[in-house]
């Protein structure tokens, strides 16, 4: 259930909510423990606000797939040669 909260909720809500960010800020930068930053009730009611609104809104506001490993290089490489 946390890695859900952590995948679904947090890394969505910290992409399209301030205080979520700011708790994220928090706990990257060694100012708090997870615990304490993803555990105060306002962020926990907005990452649950978040993972309320569905599938589509967490493919739209989550993180992507990575590019191709390929087509990247290969961009690079024409962008070089022009």
């Amino acid at each position: 259930m946390q890695a859900k909260f952590l995948r679904d909720g947090v890394a969505v809500a910290m992409r399209t909510d301030p205080v979520v960010f700011r708790a994220f800020l928090r706990m990257i930068n060694m100012f708090e423990t997870p615990e304490e930053a993803f555990g105060r009730p306002e962020v926990v009611a907005r990452t649950l606000w978040v993972m309320a609104q569905g599938e589509e809104f967490r493919r739209e506001y989550g993180v992507g797939d990575p590019p191709d490993q390929e087509a990247t290089i290969a961009s690079c490489e024409a962008a070089i040669a022009a």
